[in-house]
């Protein structure tokens, strides 16, 4: 009977490990989305910013 306690909480115990190992996987991820996301904006940014300044520049 105490085993059967015991594997019950162990089960319990690695049942809650695991979802927490998931929500930290799923932050990890949505942490590296945000990390690509800022950086594809820095791009549309930076190459609207040189076609801004091409637009800009005298012709002669």
């Amino acid at each position: 009977m105490e085993q059967l306690k015991t594997e019950k909480k162990v089960t319990k115990l690695e049942r809650e490990r695991n979802v927490e190992l998931k929500k930290a996987k799923l932050d990890a991820t949505k942490r590296g989305n945000d990390i690509v996301m800022e950086q594809k904006q820095n791009e549309v940014e930076t190459a609207q910013d040189i076609h801004q300044n091409i637009k800009e520049i005298p012709r002669v």
